[in-house]
């Protein structure tokens, strides 16, 4: 059940994609007449260089569109910018945009 902002039901059942789709459609209509652009921040440089990082894990996806992966390749490049005067940092981000340079996960 999906409930409006004082908590309350807007619908008893569960809604179709396409019910869901059409409210969130006039959802964010709604913010982008009546607020500002999210601005992201403040992001430290270690948790901008894994965001780097799920970015390029997400333009890997057959899936995504072609909207999005310009925005995940947006984002890269503003933090490819960020990180201009830190060459090592550079070459992973580089390496992290060849699949093949992908290493599986380590338990922490």
């Amino acid at each position: 059940m999906i409930l409006d902002s004082d908590g309350d039901p807007i619908a008893q059942h569960p809604l179709t994609d396409a019910q869901l789709l059409a409210l969130v459609v006039d959802e964010i209509t709604r913010i982008t007449a009546t607020r500002v652009p999210i601005i992201l921040g403040p992001i430290a440089p270690a948790q901008g260089l894994e965001l780097v990082g799920l970015l390029q894990l997400a333009t890997r996806h057959p899936s995504l569109g072609p909207r999005a992966r310009y925005l995940a390749r947006h984002l890269i490049d503003e933090l490819r910018e960020y990180f201009a005067d830190a060459p090592a940092t550079l070459d992973l981000i580089r390496r992290g945009d060849d699949p093949a340079q992908d290493r599986p996960a380590r338990d922490r």
